[in-house]
């Protein structure tokens, strides 16, 4: 903004590249701020005809290219795609872009931009809780509209950060559209956060008692600071979400018995499995027969399974054990560690056919590598492909709500 507003120079192209490589750094969609650089670059270009427009740029580009360069160029080399988002096909699944899924993704978003990381119930997750601060996040977008139409002073700052919210929340629809992301998916907004509170400041500014005022801004980023204040600690404390337990002994024993082991240092001794409002819940069972050197991710999946090989994911979570409270490298040996996550279930988009069965298939892997571990299954177990466990079969209802099916 300061670029638009006083025109480009070297320490501005500079200072800007500093920021933007920084900020890819600490989260890959901030690339998406290119576009409304490059539009006000171009603005300057055309229409004001402004010196140093080629020099600020170049310097912009050398400084990005300095920060960020090493990293595309790993990634090129180690997921063969510059930005990662072919990985996701792999962690997450793939679906079909349909529209109707939009009042869904919008409702995910909101909640999972207040830290509502879905299943995990890591935050207050009280729909009222959430209802309420998307109408004020809501009153506030309205509320810089008018500033917008009101201010022509304004309207070049206000222009910038709707334009930064308008592409982070179409990458995060093109995103969350085409791939089963169950989890923290409004995370992918996060970027434009500076966005978000300088759109709803400034609307909430102006429809305050005495316009300008900072009463409603200053109220409502108080309540939502005290609410993502408390979230992560009641998590962390087992207040919102079930803890992880660590115990000497199995106790109490487990519904299913199974003895998997994964890989050469973790045991699997058995699960608990249940189905409620649409969510499998999975409580392991997990035994560290040694320390472990590295923090594996565990999947969850719905999957489709075909005699043909040809499985399609229907939901998948992908985390860590205990949502990232009980990593793996902190596990100590010849302990149990309870942990549970859970999965939202979908319908299948057609009805299943001969050969075809839903099933929930769990496992770990190294997410530097993407490498499952490989299984060795106890008398007990099925396992799917030797690097998952089937923990259950899933069968709709005469509603089309899914229940955990006999085997």
């Amino acid at each position: 903004m300061t670029i638009a507003r006083q025109g480009p120079s070297l320490v501005r192209g500079l200072l800007f590249g500093l920021l933007f490589g920084l900020g890819v750094l600490a989260k890959l969609g901030v690339i998406g701020l290119a576009l409304p650089y490059l539009l006000v670059m171009g603005w300057l270009a055309y229409r004001k005809k402004s010196p140093g427009v080629w020099q600020s740029s170049l310097a912009s580009l050398a400084m990005i290219s300095v920060l960020d360069g090493w990293l595309l160029v790993r990634n090129r080399l180690v997921y063969g795609d510059p930005l990662t988002v072919g990985v996701l096909d792999y962690l997450d699944g793939v679906r079909q872009v349909s529209w109707h899924w939009i009042a869904e993704l919008g409702v995910f978003a909101g909640k999972s931009f207040f830290v509502d990381f879905g299943p995990g119930a890591i935050g207050l997750a009280n729909d009222h809780v959430y209802a309420a601060f998307g109408l004020v996040m809501l009153a506030g977008l309205l509320g810089a509209i008018a500033v917008w139409r009101k201010y022509p002073n304004l309207r070049c700052e206000l222009s910038i950060m709707g334009c930064w919210l308008a592409v982070m929340i179409f990458g995060y629809f093109r995103l969350v559209g085409t791939h089963q992301v169950v989890m923290g998916g409004g995370r992918l907004i996060l970027p434009a956060s500076c966005s978000v509170a300088g759109l709803v400041g400034v609307g909430l500014s102006y429809l305050g008692p005495r316009r300008p005022s900072p009463l409603l801004p200053i109220l409502a980023a108080s309540a939502m600071f005290t609410f993502a204040t408390l979230a992560i600690p009641l998590h962390l404390l087992g207040v919102v979400s079930p803890r992880p337990e660590i115990k000497s002994q199995l106790t109490p024993a487990p519904d299913h018995i199974v003895h998997v082991q994964f890989g050469g240092d973790i045991l699997l001794a058995g699960y608990d499995l249940s189905i409620a409002s649409d969510t499998a819940r999975v409580r392991y069972m997990w035994l560290p027969q040694r320390e472990l050197g590295l923090n594996y991710s565990i999947f969850l999946q719905q999957i489709i399974h075909r005699a043909s090989g040809d499985d399609s994911v229907l939901s998948q979570l992908d985390t860590y054990p205990g949502y990232g409270a009980a990593a793996t490298s902190f596990w100590v040996p010849n302990r149990y560690v309870m942990d549970e996550i859970a999965l939202p279930l979908v319908a299948p988009p057609t009805t299943l056919t001969a050969g075809e069965q839903m099933l929930l298939a769990t496992g770990l892997y190294d997410a530097k590598t993407m490498k499952r571990l490989q299984l060795r299954g106890g008398p007990d177990s099925e396992l799917l492909y030797g690097q998952a466990l089937i923990v259950g079969r899933v069968a709709l209802d005469k509603s089309g709500r899914p229940f955990v099916a006999a085997d």
